[in-house]
């Protein structure tokens, strides 16, 4: 009978220091993950030459110049009506280039990894519908022509539970940034 006891022993010190473990890692995750205004500054910084533009985020006063309303986000990204997942996400950070420029940079840390995924659909979507517009009106817009080749070069890319998107001729170094911030 004392050999039972001493697995026992055994088996509850295994499973405290387990428990202990992954409340460790999980705390270190929630705790130390960046806000999404920080990645998207830190996304700006390492791009080179922008145009003029607006810092957009959801974690600003509701009614303040810089707040990324609901209204924003639907005419963003959106189609008849603002998008759920949208509502689901922990916060958003959106920079917008003054003009037709085709120049965007945003971040959405999200709850969950199937939110990151359908967001990260929605910036796809936004992306071919600013080629799309940029196509059929540049000539008789006169647009400048590096909306052209920021469309090009833009991507999305979904890093954990974040996701990034930058339209810019040098949209890798922008992305690199950030996936440095949030590793």
């Amino acid at each position: 009978m004392p050999s039972m006891t001493k697995r026992s022993r055994k088996m509850l010190i295994l499973f405290l220091a387990l428990v202990i473990l992954l409340s460790f890692f999980s705390s270190c995750r929630i705790g130390n993950a960046p806000r999404a205004c920080d990645v998207l500054s830190e996304m700006l910084a390492a791009a080179k030459g922008l145009p003029v533009g607006s810092f957009y985020s959801s974690k600003s006063e509701k009614g303040a110049s810089n707040y990324l309303s609901e209204s924003l986000m639907t005419a963003l990204y959106g189609t008849d009506s603002f998008p759920e997942v949208f509502a689901r996400a922990e916060e958003t950070a959106v920079w917008l280039s003054s003009g037709i420029y085709a120049c965007e940079f945003a971040v959405f840390l999200c709850s969950n990894r199937r939110d990151a995924e359908e967001i990260s659909d929605l910036c796809l979507g936004r992306i071919d519908t600013m080629r799309h517009f940029i196509n059929a009106n540049s000539e008789r817009l006169s647009l400048d022509p590096s909306g052209s080749e920021n469309l090009k070069n833009a991507k999305v890319k979904v890093v954990g539970q974040y996701v990034i998107m930058a339209v810019w001729k040098d949209a890798d170094i922008s992305i690199n940034a950030a996936k440095e911030l949030i590793s």
